[in-house]
């Protein structure tokens, strides 16, 4: 089926550019921001899993739906194609031996075979292309939207920075030492507490949001 594993598959790449944005609502260091009084205060920092907040959220069934429906859309036309093969197949089987290999009409069925295979691989490949298209299309705007929450809730709780939270991301054994280093260096949690950590409470915000009508 073209379409298996055609929802899940590219959360994973989301996730890994949500997790290299970070939210700064201040010009000042992550580490203290200056007072109204000259002093220094906490800036409150939140984590959240970009990933968890997907699969939580309402609209997910409805987008994953519509992708659904697309994929079924383009195999249908595919199928159609192959079944259109599979008749030419059929004939050029049942007349194959009882006519002389220059027949007109058998030279005429392989030459349709030829050109129905042919346009068979392209459908099948333009197909491909046209679902990793809206696979990357679905993607973005779910990643947009999850990243926009995030910034609302935080602006409305005062928290200051909000980072992806990579830290249950476990690094690969089998990798060479550059692909360790980067995936050491890329690392942007090495822990955070439930107190901090904001996913169920974006993920409520936009499922309201959704059930409000709210884009």
């Amino acid at each position: 089926m073209i379409g298996q594993q055609v929802w899940r598959w590219g959360w994973l790449i989301v996730a890994a550019m949500l997790a290299l944005s970070i939210w700064q609502f201040t010009n000042t260091p992550a580490t203290a921001q200056q007072g109204g009084g000259g002093g220094m205060v906490a800036t409150r920092v939140a984590v959240i899993d970009p990933a968890a907040v997907f699969d939580k959220l309402d609209e997910t069934a409805r987008r994953q739906a519509e992708l659904n429906q697309f994929v079924g859309e383009r195999e249908r036309e595919i199928k159609a194609i192959t079944d259109q093969l599979q008749e030419i197949s059929d004939e050029l089987d049942a007349i194959r031996g009882t006519v002389a290999s220059n027949d007109p009409g058998l030279l005429a069925l392989r030459n349709r075979a030829v050109r129905v295979s042919r346009q068979l691989r392209f459908e099948q490949e333009f197909a491909q292309r046209q679902i990793e298209e809206r696979q990357v299309q679905v993607q973005l705007e779910m990643f947009n939207k999850i990243a926009g929450a995030a910034g609302r809730f935080a602006q409305r709780e005062g928290i200051d920075l909000v980072i992806a939270d990579d830290s249950k991301v476990e690094i690969p054994v089998n990798i060479d030492l550059r692909q360790f280093s980067a995936a050491i260096s890329s690392r942007r949690v090495m822990h955070a507490t439930s107190a901090v950590d904001i996913t169920d409470a974006v993920a409520r915000l936009m499922n309201n949001e959704f059930a409000a009508g709210r884009p």
